[in-house]
């Protein structure tokens, strides 16, 4: 298990690899997207999302001193319906992320996660797949800030949610994400240092 734990990680770290998963992963949900509104007479449904999130890295390799902090994020929402009780849900959003309590490593980020959503009454719940594309990482050291310029130009993991529609058009959705990436492009396969966050946002669909 150890032995296969570290070919994933060099696997996620490889650039070759990043380029190839970035491709999948776009095509993918682009092809999931257009198989969707094909076979669904259903108009998709457009709105926005925006809230705090609170992110920090997993893993046996953290640094000392960096650990959970507070951000803030925002973005755009298709959902498709495919019956009443299922859809699928794309979201590109825009994040501003601290990790540490007093900010040790800062960084903004496109996240891309798709979805397949369950609803039950004004419930539902999500689970799927997610694409970050970090960038502006700085580390605070010794009161300067610097660059982190060996970040992973990508992460990718699962993510999942769960929601309640206060009404139709309104909504507190709380996600969470696990990144299989280690946050140093830099790092030895055996290091185990992985991006991680949790957000909850007002979402409203027009």
């Amino acid at each position: 298990m150890e032995s296969f734990t570290r070919l994933a990680i060099w696997l996620f770290n490889s650039k070759i690899t990043r380029g190839f998963i970035m491709n999948r992963f776009l095509g993918g949900v682009l092809a999931v997207i257009l198989i969707v509104a094909s076979v669904n007479a259903n108009e998709p449904q457009f709105g926005i999302a925006v809230g705090p999130n609170l992110s920090g890295p997993q893993g046996s390799d953290v640094p000392s001193g960096v650990g959970f902090g507070w951000g803030f994020g925002g973005g755009l929402i298709v959902s498709y319906p495919i019956s009443e009780i299922l859809s699928v849900r794309g979201e590109a959003t825009f994040d501003w992320r601290s990790y540490g309590s007093d900010g040790e490593m800062t960084e903004m980020a496109i996240s891309i996660p798709v979805m397949g959503v369950y609803h039950w009454k004004k419930w539902y719940i999500g689970l799927g797949l997610e694409l970050g594309i970090p960038f502006g990482a700085k580390i605070e050291l010794l009161g300067n800030s610097i660059d982190f310029k060996d970040r992973s130009a990508m992460d990718f993991g699962t993510a999942g949610g769960l929601g309640y529609m206060i009404t139709p058009n309104l909504g507190i959705d709380i996600r969470g994400n696990i990144m299989f990436n280690n946050m140093n492009s830099k790092a030895d396969s055996s290091v185990d240092f992985r991006p991680h966050s949790e957000r909850i946002s007002v979402i409203y669909f027009f």
